[in-house]
Formats: C-alpha cells, structure tokens, sequence
C-alpha cells in the first residue's frame, strides 16, 4: 500500500476473490474527485495454441 501525497491510496493485491486475478485499488482522498474508488483487475489471457 502506498498513500500519495494528496491522501490518495494505492493498493495492489497479488490475489483477489474475484477468480484469484491480481488487482490494483486506488481509494481517492475524500471530497477531491466524484469517484472515490476504482479497482484495475488482470485477468490471464488464454490462447487456443
């Protein structure tokens, strides 16, 4: 985790619920942004070979 300057927080999570992908959150600091929060997931990509 990593907090930012401005309160923003950074998490990234090697393991999450959703399937086991990896994800990024960002939490933004209070009353700065309409969005408070976003999370990034990333999903292995299959191949047919």
């Amino acid at each position: 985790m990593k907090q930012l300057g401005d309160g923003t927080l950074v998490t990234y999570r090697q393991i999450t619920s959703s399937k086991g992908s990896p994800a990024v959150e960002i939490r933004l600091s209070s009353g700065s942004h309409n969005v408070q929060q976003q999370k990034i997931h990333f999903v292995m990509e299959t191949t047919l070979w």
